[in-house]
């Protein structure tokens, strides 16, 4: 995923499916960028509140019905470590063990479990099956860029989904909420949550703050009205300038001033805009691409 930092800032990569997983699980996920400041807003979801007053069991009843780990587990560990994840992680040269994807992805599942039942976070049942196959089509593509991620990727926000508001503390991405159509997350270094959406042609959008929000493909975030809104992009070869290279759409910028496809990941860049990923780090562009698997759900993490 990708954060805008202002006008002429960069957009940084932020928790691809693999890094979710490892953070939950504990698992600091090898080559991956955590943004220090964000993550994407959209109606209320209607997760239930959690007063002091409220007891485990009692938030649990509000969440129309418990996950049990045999089923639900049973249910997202096929989900996560069938072919398609096999595929994947040898497609990446990642070492691939089953017994280690099904043990990461019970723990991870688990993990969720015990949150409900704390009344940290509410579980739909509903959302189990549109959830599994979510995952297994995140695999078998086994890298997206970010607006098909995010799109994908809120489908299981919904499943098992945190009882705190964007903004509220927390320690733990499972206690965030997400509304509808959103991912959400806690921030490690604010210890706040915050989520991110896609919303479409004409919508507010922003890169800062605790509900970001990004613009659909084909669009972009124009931010020199006195209202922010999702423009369509400029077309390839339209005059730009270095200021305002996002109007180029996701995937390209300002090349000579007009829009072209930049630089490619793992090219050699002195500043971000010269990169298609709009992100130059230590002189290097970063990919657009996402992995959606690594180590930690290929093989546990332990090769």
């Amino acid at each position: 995923m990708r954060r805008h930092d202002g006008e002429a800032g960069t957009l940084e990569r932020v928790k691809p499916l693999h890094v979710v997983l490892a953070v939950a699980l504990g698992v600091v996920a090898c080559g991956s960028k955590v943004d220090p400041g964000s993550e994407p807003a959209v109606a209320d979801s209607g997760a239930t509140d959690v007063s002091p007053g409220d007891t485990a069991t009692e938030v649990a009843s509000d969440a129309a019905v418990l996950p049990t780990e045999e089923r639900t587990c049973k249910r997202l560990v096929d989900a996560m470590c069938g072919a398609a994840s096999e595929a994947c992680c040898r497609t990446l040269g990642i070492a691939w063990a089953a017994g280690g994807c099904r043990e990461a992805a019970t723990a991870y599942c688990s993990t969720r479990i015990d949150a409900v039942t704390l009344g940290r976070a509410t579980y739909d049942d509903s959302k189990l099956e549109d959830c599994a196959r979510s995952w297994t089509s995140m695999i078998t593509t086994c890298q997206q860029e970010f607006v098909p991620y995010v799109k994908a990727s809120a489908i299981c926000a919904q499943l098992f989904n945190g009882t705190k508001e964007p903004g509220a503390a927390c320690a733990s991405s499972v206690e965030c909420n997400a509304p509808v159509g959103s991912v959400a997350y806690c921030d490690q270094t604010a210890k706040r949550c915050r989520t991110s959406t896609v919303v479409p042609e004409g919508a507010q959008c922003n890169f800062t703050g605790s509900r970001l929000r990004y613009c659909e493909d084909g669009f972009y975030c124009d931010l020199t009205g006195a209202t922010s809104a999702c423009r369509k992009e400029l077309a390839p070869g339209a005059a730009c300038s270095s200021s305002n290279y996002i109007a180029c759409g996701y995937s390209s910028t300002c090349v000579d001033d007009k829009c072209a496809t930049g630089l490619g990941g793992g090219e050699p860049c002195t500043e971000s805009r010269e990169c298609s990923s709009w992100t130059c780090a230590a002189g290097t562009c970063n990919s657009v691409l996402y992995p959606m698997v690594d180590k930690s759900l290929c093989n546990g993490g332990t090769s």
